[in-house]
């Protein structure tokens, strides 16, 4: 038997003003989502809801979503590492149109104790660069954060 995954939480959100949201399902009322808590991301195309992206089991995922920019900004952290994931939505499709990735100085298992690296689209970046980068798309104030219904 197959057992159905319950979102007792839950965020719609407008992300491009063509009146149609982007819905958020959580196991979490807040917007980090845990190696407990599981969440996914739907959108409607066509008349019918699909999920596009699911994360949570390994902790560390938030999601951002930027009204302006048309965005959403997927969040995971791991040991030692930060991951972005920026997609537009247009349509009902889900598009990547962004990533930026850090790694500490302590990667596992091959890369140990070298030095941090910064990437943005998979091309090597200066902190600089790649915190100015994060910070538009990671700001606080676009944290999605789900009720319970």
């Amino acid at each position: 038997m197959k057992r159905e995954r319950t979102y007792p939480c839950c965020r719609s959100v407008d992300v491009n003003g063509d009146g149609v949201p982007v819905l958020f399902l959580s196991t979490a009322e807040e917007a980090f989502i845990s190696d407990q808590d599981q969440a996914c991301m739907v959108v409607f195309r066509d008349g019918k809801a699909e999920v596009v992206k699911e994360v949570g089991n390994a902790g560390g995922d938030k999601f951002y979503c930027d009204t302006d920019e048309h965005t959403v900004t997927l969040y995971s952290r791991l040991s030692g590492e930060r991951h972005l994931e920026v997609y537009s939505v247009k349509d009902g499709n889900l598009e990547m149109t962004a990533s930026a990735d850090y790694y500490g100085e302590h990667r596992y298992p091959e890369n140990d104790n070298e030095g941090k690296i910064y990437l943005l689209d998979g091309e090597e970046v200066s902190e600089k660069d790649f915190n100015k980068v994060w910070d538009q798309y990671a700001a606080d104030a676009n944290e999605v954060t789900c009720e319970t219904y």
